[in-house]
Parts: C-alpha cells; sequence; structure tokens
C-alpha cells in the first residue's frame, strides 16, 4: 500500500512539473486539481491518464469544474468529466451529465440535460447538447435547445425554442435558428431565424416570421419586439406587412374583426396589451365591427400613406388615415335589414385625411374630401358621415384672400348629372332629403341660385329667393327673379311671380312662369316661325304641341296661318321599337272656302296631303318596309309647301316591300304606284317580284381533310336573276278617252363567267349572257292601236357572248429635281369584243312594255388606255399627279361611223384642296360622217371643271375691329369655289355653259359670323342665287340676320333670342329662308 501511493505521488509530481511547464510555455493558467476522492494514474510512453473519482473537483483560472467522475488527459489538456457535472465562473454555471473540457481554449462541450444559467443577465439556456467557449465566450447548443429570459418570472418570462440556438457574451446576442419558437405571457411567434440583442431588449425574428396573442395575429419579411423591464412595449413588422385583429365586444358577445396591409406596421403596448397600431407606406385597413344582428353587418376599407389605429378595452376607437386617404363604407340600409337577402349599399370617400371615430359613428374628412354613394357625389374642403343617422354635412374652408375672409372648398353634390353648390350642405341619405344654404345648381340648360335649398323627393327641390339664367357668368347678362321657385329635375322649374332681368335692370314680369328643362325628347310647345315671303304673304308657321307619349312614340300637331289663304292643319306621328320597327305618319289638312259675288254662293273644297313610312324587321333575314305619299290636288305643295325639293317633285310613290335574304340570295316582293301630279297618270306594279341569285362558282372547290385543291373549272362563276310584273298604267288623254295600260311579264337573265389569268399579267374575260322575257298583254285600247299580240301567252329571248383582255405595264425614272426621288408610269390597257345574233322574236312586245332585250345583231369592240402618274419624293412619301384615260370602240356592223369617238378624261389633285378635271370627245369622222381621218380628229365637245375648298381654324380673337384684328381674322375662313366650262357641237352650232360657284363664311371678330354664297351664269351674266348671313355670338345670346336679294325665296330675316330658350326671340321678317330657321 505504501509503495502504491509512493508512486501516485511519484507521478502527481512528474505531471506537476510536465503542468507547470506547458502552462509556462503557453502562458496560460494552470488546470489545478483541487480534489478528488480517489485517483488512478496510468503511465505510457506518449501520455499520462488519470481517472479521477468522488467529489472531483478542478480550477482553471476563475473557472470551477466539479463531477462524480473525470478523466483527465493531460499530455492533451482535456477533462472528461461525468455525473452531475458543473462548470461555473462568476457570472455563469454551467451543468450536464457529460462536459469535455479543453484546457487550452478554454471550451466546455457538454451532452446530456445541459443547463447554462447567466445569473447577470438572468438568461437559462437547456438542452441536450452545448458547447461553451471560456476565451471567446460563446455558447451554441444543439438538440432541442431552449432560452428562458428572467425565469424567476414564472408566465411573464420570454421563452424561445429552436434547433440550434447561439449566444455571444461579449455582444450579448443570442441567435435561434430553425424551427424558432417564441413564447411570453400570450404571444406565441414562429420564424426561421430570432436574433437577440440583450443591451437593446429587441428580439430580431426573421424569415417568416408570424406573432399572434390571444386572437391576433402579424406577420411580414421581418419582426422587431422591443422589451422593457421584461415587458413587450413595441412591435414593429417590416416589408409586406399583415396583421389581424379580432377584438371582444362584450355587448354583442361577438369578435370585432380588423385587417391590416402596408409596408411596414407598428405596435404600440401596454400591459402587453395592444393599445395603437400605426401602418406605414401603402397602408390598407379594413374593419369588421360586431353586431347583434347579423342582418345589420357593416364593414368599413381604407387605404392611404398612413393609418393609425386606437384600441381601448379590446375595442377599436378611432382609425386616422392620413396621405391620399381613400375607403369603403358597406352597410344595408334601414328599409333592408330586413331581407336575408339584401344587397350592400357602398359609400366611397376620399380625402387627404380621413379621422373615423368608430364609437361615435363619425367619420370625417378633411381636404379635398370627395363621397360617393351610387349616382351621388360630394365633394368639400370637409365632410362629416354620420353612420348612425346617415346624415352628411359639409362645409366649406374660411380663408384669407387679399385681406378678405372668403368661402374656399365649398361643397359641391351631383347627382349623377348635375351639381348643386353651396356653401353648407346637409343630407340624409336615409330620407334623401337635405339643405343648402346659399346654393347654386345647374340642371340641362340653366343656372339655378337660392339663398336656400331645400330637396324634398328625390328629383325636387325648393328655392327661396331664387334666379334662374342660361349664362354660365358670374354677373349673368340676364335673369329671371322669383321668391318661390320649384325644380323638378329633368322636367321643369315652376317660378312664382317671375321678373326678367337683363343685366340688374327688370324689364318684364309675369304672375308665373313654368321653364322646361327636360333633356332630351320631352312634351312642350313648339318653336313657331313667323315669315313674310313674295307669293305667300305673311304667315305664323308651326304654332303648335310636341306630346312624347312614351320612350316609343310621339305626336307634333301644329299650325300653320297665312295672312290670306288662312289655317293648315298639320300632324305627324312617330313610333319606334329598337331591332324591331319604326316609322311615321304625318300629313296636312286645308278648307278652302270661295264667294262667288255673281251668284252669291259659296263653294268649299278641302285640301289635304298624307304621307307614311314604315320599316319592320320580321326576322333577321325578313324585312318589311312600306312608305307613301298622297295629296289631294296637283297644286297643294306649291301652294304651301316651302322646301324647294319637295316643291319641284311631280311624281308621287307609294309602295310596300317585303324582302328576303339567304346567304347566296335575295327575293323581293314589292306593291308600287307612281301618280304623276301634272298628267294624272297613275302607274301601279301589283305585284313585282323578284329573285336574285348572286355570283357564286359553278363547281366549288371541295375540301378534303382540311386541304383544298383548286382547278381551272373553279374559276368558272354564274349569275341568275328573275323579275316577275303586273303592270297598269291608268289614264286618259284629252279628249277624255280610256288609255289604260295592262300586262304581265317575265324578265330572266343570268350569265356564266371565266376569268384565267395567263403568263402572271395578262387577264382574259370571257361571259355568256342570256335573257328570256315571257310577255302576256290585256286588251284594251292602248294595246289595240299599237297592234301588239293581246290576250295571249308569247316570249322571246336572246344570247350574246363578250371576250375581253387587260394588263398593267409599269415604268419607272429616276427624276431628281425638285426634291423628287423617282416617277413611275402605269399603263393599263383593255379590249374587249361583244358579240350577239340578231333575234327578231316580238320586239313589238318589247317595246309596249319596256322589257325585254334588243333584237339587233351586235359586233363591236371597245378598247381604253389608261394612264396613272405618281411620283415619289426623298422624304419617302408619295404623290398622285394625275390620270389620264382614254375610251373608244369599233362598231363592226355600222354602216358609217364604225369607230366611236374617243373620249378623253384628265384628272388632277396634285395641288392640295385643289381638284381640276378636263374631258374632251373627239369625232374622227368628218360632220357628213364619211370620211375617217384618224390624225385630224374633230372635237366634238369639251369641258373644264375646276373645284378649289380651302378651311382654316379659327384663332381666339378680340371683340374688336382693328388693322391687327383683321389679320387674326383671316385665319377663321371657310373659302370654296367652282367653276365649269363647256362647250358641244350639235350640227355646226354651239351650245355653252359658263357659270361660277362662289360661298365663304369667316369670323370677322371673336362673336362676329359672316356667309355669303352666289352662283353666277357668266353666259347670261346675271347672277342666279345668292344669300347674305350676318351672326352676332352673344355669349348665352345670339342674333342673326339673313337677306336673300332675289329669286322665289327673296327676303330678310331678323331673329335675336337666348341660346339654351330659343322660344324666348325677338324676330322680324320672313322664316322661310333656309332650314336654319325651321
Amino acid at each position: 500500500m505504501k509503495r502504491r501511493h509512493t508512486l501516485l505521488g511519484v507521478v502527481i509530481s512528474i505531471s506537476l512539473i510536465f503542468f507547470i511547464e506547458s502552462q509556462a510555455k503557453e502562458k496560460s493558467p494552470p488546470l489545478v486539481l483541487k480534489h478528488a476522492d480517489e485517483l488512478q494514474t496510468n503511465l505510457d510512453e506518449e501520455n499520462m491518464i488519470t481517472n479521477l473519482y468522488g467529489n472531483v473537483w478542478f480550477e482553471h483560472g476563475d473557472l470551477s469544474l466539479k463531477s462524480q467522475r473525470a478523466v483527465w488527459y493531460k499530455s492533451a489538456g482535456q477533462v472528461v468529466l461525468t455525473g452531475g457535472v458543473e462548470v461555473q465562473d462568476s457570472t455563469r454555471t454551467l451543468k450536464a451529465e457529460r462536459v469535455v473540457y479543453y484546457q487550452k481554449s478554454g471550451k466546455a462541450v457538454a451532452t446530456g440535460e445541459v443547463r447554462l444559467f447567466e445569473s447577470k443577465d438572468k438568461v437559462l439556456i437547456t438542452g441536450q447538447r452545448g458547447e461553451y467557449d471560456k476565451e471567446r465566450k460563446y455558447a451554441i447548443f444543439t438538440e432541442n435547445p431552449k432560452l428562458i429570459a428572467n425565469p424567476d418570472k414564472g408566465d411573464s418570462s420570454l421563452t424561445v425554442t429552436a434547433k440550434k440556438m447561439e449566444y455571444y457574451k461579449e455582444d450579448e446576442i443570442g441567435i435561434a435558428s430553425d424551427s424558432v419558437k417564441i413564447h411570453k405571457n400570450r404571444l406565441n411567434a414562429t420564424c426561421t431565424k430570432a436574433t437577440w440583442y440583450n443591451r437593446d431588449n429587441l428580439i430580431v425574428l426573421s424569415g417568416f416570421p408570424v406573432a399572434k396573442q390571444d386572437e391576433d395575429e402579424v406577420m411580414g419579411d421581418s419582426m422587431q419586439l422591443y422589451l422593457s423591464e421584461n415587458r413587450l412595449q413595441r412591435i414593429e413588422v417590416t416589408g409586406k406587412a399583415r396583421a389581424s385583429q379580432k377584438l371582444y365586444d362584450s355587448t354583442t358577445a361577438r369578435f370585432n374583426e380588423s385587417f391590416l396591409n402596408s409596408q411596414k406596421v407598428v405596435f404600440r403596448l401596454e400591459n402587453e396589451r395592444v393599445k395603437e397600431v400605426t401602418a406605414i407606406n401603402q397602408a390598407t385597413s379594413l374593419y369588421i365591427p360586431t353586431s347583434t344582428d347579423t342582418l345589420q353587418l357593416t364593414k368599413n376599407e381604407t387605404s392611404g400613406d398612413t393609418i393609425q389605429i386606437s384600441i381601448d378595452s379590446s375595442q377599436v376607437r378611432r382609425v386616422l388615415v392620413k396621405g391620399g386617404a381613400q375607403g369603403r363604407y358597406f352597410f344595408i340600409p334601414e328599409e333592408r335589414k330586413n331581407d336575408t337577402l339584401a344587397r350592400e349599399d357602398t359609400v366611397f370617400y376620399s380625402a387627404a385625411s380621413i379621422d373615423y371615430q368608430v364609437g361615435q359613428e363619425l367619420i370625417a374628412l378633411q381636404g379635398g374630401s370627395t363621397l360617393r354613394l351610387e349616382n351621388l357625389t360630394l365633394t368639400s374642403a370637409a365632410i362629416k358621415y354620420d353612420l348612425k343617422n346617415e346624415l352628411l354635412t359639409a362645409s366649406g374652408e374660411r380663408q384669407e384672400v387679399n385681406g378678405e375672409s372668403v368661402y374656399v372648398g365649398t361643397p359641391v353634390l351631383n347627382d349623377g348629372k348635375e351639381d348643386i353648390l353651396g356653401q353648407r350642405m346637409v343630407y340624409n341619405l336615409n330620407t334623401q332629403q337635405g339643405k343648402i344654404q346659399t346654393g347654386k345648381t345647374k340642371f340641362e340648360k340653366g343656372f339655378y341660385y337660392g339663398k336656400s335649398f331645400y330637396k324634398i323627393e328625390e328629383k325636387e327641390f325648393l328655392a327661396s329667393q331664387g334666379e334662374f339664367t342660361t349664362c354660365d357668368q358670374n354677373e349673368p347678362h340676364f335673369h329671371f327673379s322669383s321668391s318661390k321657385m320649384k325644380l323638378i329635375t329633368e322636367d321643369k322649374v315652376i317660378a312664382e311671380p317671375v321678373v326678367l332681368y337683363i343685366g340688374q335692370v327688370p324689364i318684364a314680369g309675369l304672375p308665373f312662369y313654368v321653364f322646361p328643362i327636360k333633356p332630351g325628347r320631352h312634351s312642350g310647345f313648339l318653336t313657331f316661325d313667323i315669315g313674310n315671303f313674295t307669293g305667300v304673304n305673311r304667315f305664323i308657321r308651326n304654332l303648335g304641341y310636341y306630346w312624347a307619349i312614351s320612350d316609343y312614340m310621339d305626336l307634333e300637331s301644329a299650325l300653320d296661318i297665312y295672312e290670306e289663304e288662312g289655317v293648315v292643319f298639320k300632324g305627324t306621328y312617330r313610333y319606334a321599337i329598337r331591332h324591331l320597327l319604326s316609322g311615321q305618319v304625318w300629313g296636312s289638312f286645308k278648307r278652302d272656302s270661295n264667294w262667288d259675288l255673281f251668284t252669291y254662293t259659296q263653294s268649299v273644297d278641302y285640301r289635304w296631303d298624307l304621307n307614311f313610312n314604315h320599316i319592320q324587321d320580321i326576322s333577321p333575314t325578313v324585312k318589311l318596309a312600306g312608305s307613301g305619299s298622297f295629296q289631294s290636288d296637283r297644286s297643294y305643295y306649291r301652294d304651301f309647301n316651302l322646301n324647294p325639293a319637295e316643291r319641284r317633285n311631280r311624281v308621287v310613290r307609294s309602295q310596300v316591300n317585303l324582302s328576303k335574304r339567304w346567304t347566296q340570295a335575295g327575293a323581293n316582293l314589292a306593291f308600287t304606284q307612281d301618280f304623276n301630279l301634272d298628267t294624272d297618270v297613275r302607274s301601279l306594279s301589283l305585284p313585282n317580284l323578284s329573285y336574285n341569285r348572286f355570283s357564286a362558282a359553278l363547281f366549288p372547290v371541295q375540301t378534303k381533310d382540311s386541304k383544298s385543291e383548286t382547278k381551272w373549272y373553279n374559276s368558272i362563276y354564274y349569275t341568275f336573276n328573275s323579275n316577275w310584273r303586273n303592270f297598269v298604267n291608268l289614264a286618259k288623254d284629252t279628249s277624255g278617252v280610256d288609255s289604260t295600260k295592262k300586262h304581265l311579264t317575265a324578265d330572266h337573265s343570268g350569265s356564266l363567267r371565266f376569268n384565267p389569268k395567263l403568263f402572271g399579267f395578262l387577264s382574259f374575260n370571257q361571259s355568256i349572257n342570256f335573257r328570256e322575257s315571257w310577255y302576256y298583254v290585256f286588251k284594251t285600247n292602248v294595246s289595240q292601236n299599237a297592234g301588239v299580240l293581246t290576250e295571249k301567252a308569247a316570249r322571246a329571248g336572246s344570247v350574246s357572248f363578250g371576250f375581253g383582255a387587260s394588263t398593267n405595264l409599269y415604268g419607272t425614272f429616276p427624276v431628281t429635281a425638285l426634291g423628287l426621288q423617282g416617277l413611275r408610269h402605269t399603263f393599263s390597257p383593255s379590249l374587249t369584243f361583244n358579240y350577239q345574233p340578231r333575234f327578231n322574236q316580238h320586239q313589238d312586245l318589247k317595246r309596249f312594255t319596256g322589257v325585254g332585250s334588243s333584237a339587233s345583231k351586235i359586233q363591236s369592240m371597245n378598247f381604253a388606255a389608261g394612264n396613272a402618274v405618281t411620283v415619289k419624293t426623298k422624304k419617302e412619301k408619295k404623290l398622285d399627279l394625275f390620270t389620264l384615260n382614254f375610251t373608244s370602240g369599233y362598231n363592226f356592223l355600222a354602216s358609217i361611223h364604225k369607230l366611236a369617238p374617243l373620249v378623253t378624261v384628265f384628272r388632277s389633285r396634285a395641288i392640295p384642296n385643289l381638284d381640276l378635271q378636263f374631258d374632251a370627245t373627239h369625232d374622227f369622222y368628218n360632220l357628213s360622217g364619211t370620211d375617217l381621218n384618224l390624225l385630224n380628229s374633230r372635237l366634238q365637245a369639251f369641258s373644264i371643271t375646276t373645284n378649289f375648298s380651302f378651311q382654316q381654324k379659327a384663332a381666339q380673337k378680340s371683340d374688336t375691329v382693328t388693322t391687327s384684328d383683321y389679320s387674326a381674322a383671316r385665319e377663321a375662313l371657310k373659302f370654296n369655289f367652282s367653276h365649269r366650262y363647256s362647250e358641244n357641237k350639235i350640227l355646226g352650232s354651239i351650245a355653252k355653259n359658263h357659270w361660277l360657284n362662289f360661298g365663304t363664311e369667316f369670323w370677322a371678330t371673336k362673336n362676329w359670323k359672316v356667309s355669303y354664297s352666289a352662283r353666277y351664269d357668266i353666259v347670261k351674266q346675271e347672277m342666279a342665287d345668292q344669300t347674305i348671313e350676318i351672326y352676332r355670338d352673344l355669349h348665352c345670346w345670339e342674333g342673326r340676320i339673313t337677306w336673300i336679294p332675289s329669286g322665289f325665296r327673296e327676303g330678310f330675316y331678323f331673329r335675336i333670342n337666348i341660346k339654351a330658350l330659343p322660344e324666348i326671340k325677338l324676330e322680324k321678317g320672313g322664316a322661310g329662308l333656309g332650314t336654319p330657321f325651321y
């Protein structure tokens, strides 16, 4: 035993020497074994291993290492401690089942129920494996590590779990990574990485961080948790921040829901409960308050640069939105709250800032505020919306401008059509009633002012001390004033009494007046005209009423009162149903009464006209159309119609057509009647039936497997037409003998065409045409006198052939002068040959009925040469210089004049605004027609036509006529000029036609416009027609003077009227000078 202890002492001494030497070399404190109940040492050539048992205690500097068992590798400077291991320095304590300590680096690796406690920082880290580096003051834990800050605080302590956890003592920074979970009181957070800055009381979460507290949740790209005195005070979320809150409402036993999105969200907490939420940068918020009635649920969406939400007692108390604020408030109106399928109404609002006082149910908008509900829009400097009472209050802001106190941003209410302005507005959305102080509004044609406006119904307003005008000036040129007004939008204004002011001077007054303000078509009195024309005497026309019966029909009735001729009653009835039918019926009636001065008897004559038109779509391919015009006598229009076109029309037509369309064909059934007012001849087609087969391929291309191959015979096309007619012509000659003409005809025609193209440039045109005509003539005086076949069917037919060829030839010339790049000439020659044998059957029937083909044999040739010249500029712009076309022909069967005259047409539009055309006809034969001279043809006819038009937009000009103003006025110009000169040589005489047309319109000043048009016959040296008109724009008024010096419409007309109310006018002279007046 003694020997054993001696050996142990020697070993310890040697070990101590080596330990001291090594510590001296490494200049580090020695690892000192302070105590062990039992020690065993094994010596070998390379290492000395000491096994220690029972209350093992080492010291390394200020570090104490204790365990129940240890293995000391002295040469390696390593100690493996097991069994209740405890490593401790001044502030840290490490406990584990096993610890490997490295003397040189001061590193300790602990496994098995590892616990590291920092007494100074009050941080406890646990896990199954941990490493502690004394020199680096660094610890890392793996295998289910857990960090607990202030473990003595119980539930209020901070707990962090992760798959890996690191701690840097020097910087007091802890890092947890991979499946990180954080818990503190009611806060639970998850992320992929959490960094704890102990000095700053800050925890930074990254990698899909999500934090929850009770029913609240927040997430984003990054999250910062700020603590103070072991309490969570602030949470900052950055990068696509999203937050949701469910705040319990004890009064409803439900949760108020709030959703928030922005680039950054900051939560401020008191006693670790959220008191304020601030969203910054592109913030949006959705708040859904609870309700005891699920049918009354509402919600509010808001967005802006910044959203600040204040919370108290788990209730949102205020939402403040700043910077480009806008939002939507959804609610169910009171009248629909009992409807389980009720649709929400939406209020849209925007302003510089929005303040939503939740408890008071009040939304306050400030700065450029707008609020919209359905078609109702309110804009103002400030708007308050009382959600509970559905009450809007809008007002302007009082500011000092140039030393005066004025309202700016005053409210404007728009109902989708018109604006209502005022200094202050109060409007009840539920009752749709309101009050406006110092109001102004515009409905359709005019402006309405009132000291106070009251909205009593959806489209009805009351105004006190009201004014109405159509002038948009701040100081209107005229207005109607009334102490009481009632406005019915889109209908009328009723005022009593009414005084007309020009400026501020009263002009006239009425006990009451009704101003029509209906948009579009609406019932009302017509604007009448007063005239005085040569041959018509003085008159008042169009004195009547327009009745808009419904959206589908209307009726217009009026009187024309002539000074000498009496009264003409007029009426027009219109109807229309879109995509189905439309039409109108109109006419007039007059009773003429004349006394015979010799017999003292009265004769009464009733004169009238009746017209109609009707169009009806029976189906997409079937249409019915009809029109008709009937008159009592031939001179009715000449006596009472001032329209020149209708006066000149001496044939009136009535017809009814039924048409049907197919893809490549069409049919038409028509009943027509033409009545000649001059000859009293009536022509009827009862009926006229036609069928047309459009051009189609005789052998269509056959498609196989989505592929088609075109053969030569696929270019053969055919057409077919057939027309059946029952014609009756009712007439009597001057002696009263019946001259009725009646016949039935059927006319059929068709063609075959083949148009191949050879050699890639030569086009051939070949055709065969046929015509077959059938006749049946009834026996009448006319047919018997004509000696034609009657009461028996007959037929006649013909066939003709055509052949032609054409091509286009191109030539280019490198012309570089005058800014040109090149010139191209296109030459287009063509040649056609026509042949038809002689057919002599029933030519008398053809002449009698006017149906059938010519019986003459035809053998002719036509030829033409077209020329087009185009230049290209250096700016790559193409310009068509002119076209020059020649046409002529040759009749092989003609006895004389076989060669047709040469027709030449030259046309050029190269000069802007100018159209120049020259036509000439040359005959190759002399007057007797016997001598042919190709090189010295005879000019038979020619004409030169020139048309010039110019228009330039006007610039703004003053309302004065000065020298400088004249130059500006020339810019406001419309000008057209046309000239034609023609000669036609017939039997040695020359027929000449030479005239000028001239028209101009220009604004002499900003408000004065002058128009003039004239036609001058140069041959007769007289003015055929001219019109002079002077127009004055008087802002809200307008005036015009029209003068026609000569002709049927000779006369003058003066008129001044309110633009928007043309019935308020003053006029003098005739009203039939042109369409602008009726």
